[in-house]
């Protein structure tokens, strides 16, 4: 995810992850923020904590703090 991160979906799946790190918590507001709907957020944010290794919102958020995404 940090190297590589090419293609509309890529980029819109850092946006997402970006956003949650910053303190955006739920799929409703980061749809907002982004123009997307719940479940877009949902399903970007399932494809990142698969390609991070992670379960959680939390481990995502500091994932991305430890790896300069956000």
């Amino acid at each position: 995810l940090v190297r590589g991160m090419m293609g509309h979906r890529k980029q819109r799946e850092r946006q997402v992850l970006q956003l949650l790190a910053g303190g955006i918590n739920s799929n409703k507001a980061i749809g907002e923020r982004m123009g997307l709907s719940c479940h877009t957020v949902n399903d970007h944010l399932q494809s990142v904590f698969q390609k991070i290794s992670v379960r959680s919102r939390v481990a995502a958020a500091v994932w991305a703090v430890r790896n300069g995404i956000a």
